[in-house]
């Protein structure tokens, strides 16, 4: 084929088998042989199988890219306000525990700074459902570009809890961190249209990350955005292998949610008169250094005598406390 998914019936025409066998026996036959053979992975939706040989699926898919691992950080939920707990159900974040919804509905998303860079997409309770997720390791979809119809290949990785193969359409479609795509179940099983809110592009300010003296700086610059965004979470960077560096700096360095608090404040708070800061720029900033859900990152605001709520989800920083 073209490189796709073969099903057993496609591919028992390529094999010598005793025409004489029924062709269910010779299907379940080949399935069940398939399934316990390492090389090949089903990466058909729930109830379908459909096979690929693993060593020709994309690297990113064999491994976690990077920047989407999350290494799990003990912290206390009981901090966690109603008012907390309700901006981390909006944030939606794929290692944020949140119960999946029962049925499948068209769902909005904000795209994080980690899922730009690695072209992926969060596996998120939201977005759960429109993925019919069978017991295998990685699973094939198609996405159709809601406006133009044109198709692309994605892999659902359920393990890394990703979504990968969106590199080219975020480039093409100048997607930005915290550009809002919309995801609808398409007609056919493993179809998903994708879209986002296009507008005419205009010349916006944003929070754009440069690196001074091995830390991380912000400054707002005017760029031109075509893309409906949420302002609290969009940062972007002009020295993306300078915030590199940092980020496996504290990965090396296994660095506290408080020391990269600390960092990231000051160098946000001067974007505001009031030099207040919003938990959710916060959690955006955050993981341009380390890949991390907002629960850690929201206890040690409430945790730390030195970060105080001012109420609407801001706070400030007095490193005196």
């Amino acid at each position: 084929g073209e490189g796709g998914p073969m099903e057993a019936d496609d591919l028992l025409t390529h094999l010598d088998m005793d025409p004489d066998i029924d062709i269910g026996v010779q299907r379940f036959s080949l399935n069940y042989a398939l399934a316990s053979d390492e090389r090949f992975d089903n990466v058909a939706g729930k109830g379908r199988i459909s096979w690929f040989l693993h060593r020709m699926e994309p690297d990113d898919v064999q491994e976690t890219p990077a920047r989407l691992r999350y290494r799990p950080i003990d912290y206390d939920r009981s901090r966690l306000s109603p008012q907390l707990t309700a901006l981390e159900l909006e944030l939606d974040d794929e290692w944020s525990a949140i119960t999946p919804p029962a049925s499948v509905q068209p769902a909005i998303l904000a795209l994080t700074y980690p899922h730009r860079w690695a072209g992926t997409l969060p596996l998120s309770s939201r977005l759960q459902p429109l993925f019919k997720l069978s017991s295998s390791p990685r699973q094939r979809v198609v996405f159709i570009d809601e406006k133009t119809k044109e198709d692309f290949a994605g892999w659902v990785v359920p393990e890394g809890r990703y979504i990968y193969g969106l590199q080219e359409w975020f480039d093409e479609n100048k997607i930005p961190v915290g550009g809002f795509l919309h995801l609808a179940p398409g007609k056919e099983a493993g179809q998903i249209l994708i879209g986002y809110d296009r507008r005419r592009p205009q010349r916006e300010w944003v929070r754009l990350a440069t690196v001074t003296d091995n830390r991380i700086q912000f400054e707002l610059k005017r760029r031109s955005i075509g893309c409906g965004y949420d302002d609290l979470l969009i940062v972007g960077s002009d020295v993306v292998a300078a915030i590199d560096a940092l980020w496996r700096r504290a990965e090396a360095k296994e660095r506290t949610v408080a020391s990269l608090l600390v960092e990231l404040f000051p160098a946000l708070a001067p974007l505001t008169p009031q030099e207040t800061v919003h938990a959710k720029t916060l959690y955006s900033a955050m993981n341009m250094l380390q890949r991390m859900p907002p629960g850690p990152i929201f206890a040690e605001l409430v945790g730390n005598p030195a970060f105080q709520n001012v109420g609407d989800h801001y706070w400030i920083y007095d490193p005196v406390r």
